[in-house]
Parts: C-alpha cells; sequence; structure tokens
C-alpha cells in the first residue's frame, strides 16, 4: 500500500516556506519514487473565484505550490469547483505515477471540521496515510497568527483581545490533533517541532529526513531556504492596528486601497511607517503580547498540552518543548 504523508499545517508553522521547498523539489522527488502531485494546486492561466476567511471573494491565479483547492473545495470556497472532480485528478495522477509515496500539503486542512477530516479519511482510504502536523509554542503560534490577521487588514483589536476571542473558535492543537487521530488512528499522526525545524538551515531537511531520504540531495551545501511570509516586527504591527482602526470605524465607503497602500507602507519602511514612526512613537513601542497574555495561554493548554507532546511527538523533537507547570 503507497504512503501518503498528509501535511496539515497549521498555519504559522512554516508552511509555505515548506511547500516552496517541496515544489522546487518535485523532479527529484518523483525520481526518488516521491510524488508531490501538481493537481491539486492552482493550475497556470486558469483564474480561481475563492472566499477568504471574511467570506470576501478573491481571484487567484497559478501556478501554486501547494494542494489547496482539495480542502477549498471540501469547504466549499472555489466557486464553481465541487470536491470529486478535484480530488479525482490528484488520485488519477497517483495512479499514473505508481509512486512508493505521496505528499499532500495545505494548511486549510487544518480548518476542517469534523466531518470534513472524515470525508478525507473516505477519499484516502486505499493509502497508508500519515498526517504530519508542525507543532509551534502557543504564545509564539498565536503571536504570529495574530500578526498576520493584523499584516492583511483583517484585526484591529489588542492582542489579548485576539486570544479570547479567537483562540478557542479557529485553530486548537488539542482538538486538531484528536480529529485527525480519530480518522486515521493514533499511531499515524507524527507531531513534528517547529522549534527544531526552524533552527536547522532548510526547512524542507526535517521532511526530506522524515520521508527516509538524504536531504543533501535536495539542500545545496551552505544555502539556507528563505523563510517567506514572515512576522513583522511589535512597531509595524502597532502602527498597522492603528491603521485597521481608523479603516473599521470610517466604514466601507472610505477607500479600500488608501489604507493598503498606508500598509504595505509600513511594511516596507516607506512614508507612511517614517510619518507615523515620528508622531507615535512611544504608543507604537509598546510590546505586542504582556506576562499576562502569555499566562492565559499557560492556563488553557495546560490540561492537555504534556500529554499530547508525550504521545504524538519523537523524543528528540520533544527535547525542544518544555511544558512549564
Amino acid at each position: 500500500m503507497t504512503t501518503l504523508y498528509l501535511h496539515v499545517g497549521p498555519p504559522k508553522t512554516a508552511t509555505t516556506s515548506l511547500q516552496a521547498f517541496l515544489a522546487s523539489a518535485e523532479d527529484q522527488l518523483l525520481v526518488d519514487g516521491v510524488l508531490y502531485p501538481r493537481k491539486g494546486r492552482l493550475q497556470a492561466g486558469v483564474s480561481y473565484r475563492v472566499l477568504n476567511q471574511r467570506n470576501e471573494p478573491m481571484l487567484l491565479t497559478g501556478p501554486d505550490i501547494a494542494q489547496h483547492l482539495l480542502p477549498w473545495t471540501l469547504l466549499n470556497l472555489v466557486e464553481g469547483l465541487t470536491p470529486e472532480p478535484c480530488w479525482n485528478r490528484v488520485l488519477d495522477e497517483i495512479r499514473s505515477t505508481g509512486p512508493e509515496a505521496v505528499i499532500l500539503s495545505s494548511e486549510v486542512f487544518s480548518w476542517l471540521p469534523d466531518d470534513g477530516v472524515r470525508r478525507v479519511g473516505q477519499l484516502l482510504r486505499d493509502f497508508a496515510v500519515e498526517v504530519v502536523i508542525y507543532f509551534r509554542d502557543e504564545l509564539d503560534w498565536q503571536l504570529s497568527r495574530y500578526k498576520q490577521n493584523v499584516k492583511t487588514g483583517m484585526y484591529y483589536r489588542p492582542f489579548r483581545s485576539f486570544i479570547r476571542e479567537d483562540h478557542l473558535r479557529f485553530i486548537s492543537y488539542e482538538r486538531l490533533i484528536r480529529r485527525y487521530a480519530d480518522v486515521f488512528g493514533p499511531k499515524n499522526v507524527r507531531l513534528r517541532s517547529f522549534e527544531k525545524m526552524r533552527r536547522q538551515t532548510a526547512f524542507g531537511a526535517d521532511f526530506i529526513r522524515m520521508l527516509g531520504k538524504d536531504p543533501a540531495k535536495y539542500v545545496k551545501p551552505g544555502r539556507r531556504t528563505r523563510r517567506k511570509n514572515t512576522s513583522p516586527p511589535d512597531d509595524a504591527i502597532n502602527m498597522i492596528r492603528w491603521l485597521n482602526s481608523v479603516q473599521h470605524h470610517l466604514g466601507p465607503p472610505f477607500s479600500a486601497g488608501f489604507f493598503q497602500r498606508s500598509r504595505q507602507g509600513v511594511l516596507q519602511n516607506r512614508g507612511t511607517y517614517k510619518i507615523l514612526r515620528r508622531i507615535g512613537k512611544p504608543a507604537f513601542d509598546r510590546p505586542t503580547a504582556r506576562r499576562e497574555d502569555a499566562r492565559f495561554l499557560r492556563d488553557l493548554t495546560r490540561p492537555w498540552l504534556q500529554e499530547i507532546l508525550d504521545r504524538y511527538m519523537a523524543p528528540d523533537d520533544r527535547a525542544f518543548h518544555v511544558v512549564n507547570h
């Protein structure tokens, strides 16, 4: 039976960097018997209308580096595309290639509810599925998620509001792991250390070793994989959050383009950043996360964290995560 590695993220655990690595190495992977399917991705020259987290339509065009279409269709987020034809194209590619192993990757798999994960299990019933989840320490992870939401203009409240409003509603490692363990079995869920991967010279090296392959064939000596979609510093986030708040209170009639350009100016240290830095330095220099936020998250994770890490994470990865009681 063919082994299929289902990488489900979650978001902000170097998923984009890992997917870029896998896409760049797909030819060598195939030579070594590992298929990273080209189906299930946004195709070159084709435009797709996809709903974002705010149910707003976005027009996206390929080519893409990950199989996002697979979970998107299960969530009914792609206009005019249903799961069956999308998944069948991927399954046909696998059958026609006949690899010893397959990798499917999308952080959107972590958004699927229980019935969505069960549907994935049915679609992949002919494979020996290994679910791969990268674990990032809770405060570090939630802070990165918060900054991403602020950076894209989706959020304007402080970090403490985000973790209290959003933590239990969106993604919890405990629920994510248990959803996939219930369908594919606890022994087939691999919890990998994001911190361990972050300290390596290339983000893909950890994944390649997990496949039983030699990373040296895929990673050039002395070359470090460039991180993608990195989080801005605290002062920039505070500036963008202020811009988001102004936009929110002015309402839709005011130019969204103006605020988008202003956010880009902050991220690129251009005019907007310099102006806001000059007039609001003390306010913008405040840390995004505070000690009480860390305590709040520690109290939330204490009931399950050690059990999850001990059960699902290998000892050499486990050494990178110390549970404070």
